[in-house]
């Protein structure tokens, strides 16, 4: 009986420690009046995001985040994930990296806006930089992690208001 409850205790412990390593959209997702749009443009942008998932921030937490900051910050009309749009915007995780300890996690990547015809409108390379002081490693990482797919989103969607076309 001790050895199936250490067992049961080992197995509670590991998925309150998996849990609390997914990232968190609240947490990727960056503030809209922090980031600055200049011009507004009319038309949707259908979003493909690709790469990176380095087992803390999902593609698809990431995906959903730009969506809802593009949504927030009224750069786009609005910004979906299928059907026909006026824009294409293809975001790229080039890399992801962090320090030994977990306090600073760095993401590139490279966005690129095209127009429905497929002709590229911009493109540009961006990179984040996250920094987390925390006790516990795996929240310490996760949250470095998270700043640092926040800094990448909000310097796209500030760069994407800045474009006139």
């Amino acid at each position: 009986m001790s050895l199936f409850r250490n067992i049961l205790i080992m197995l509670m412990l590991l998925c309150v420690t998996a849990c609390s390593m997914v990232g968190r959209i609240e947490k990727v997702r960056p503030d809209p009046d922090e980031i600055v749009i200049d011009f507004r443009h009319s038309g949707s942008v259908l979003i493909r995001v690709a790469g990176g998932d380095d087992g803390f921030v999902s593609t698809e937490t990431f995906a959903q985040a730009l969506a809802d900051s593009i949504n927030a910050t009224g750069v786009f009309e609005t910004a979906t994930f299928s059907g026909s749009t006026t824009y294409e915007l293809r975001v790229m995780i080039l890399d992801e990296d962090h320090s030994g300890l977990g306090y600073d996690h760095w993401t590139s990547s490279e966005w690129m806006l095209r127009d429905s015809d497929g002709m590229e409108i911009w493109r540009q390379k961006i990179d984040g930089k996250g920094h987390a002081i925390h006790f516990g490693g795996a929240d310490r990482v996760r949250s470095s992690a998270e700043r640092s797919s926040r800094a990448v989103i909000a310097a796209g969607i500030s760069e994407l208001g800045q474009l006139q076309f």
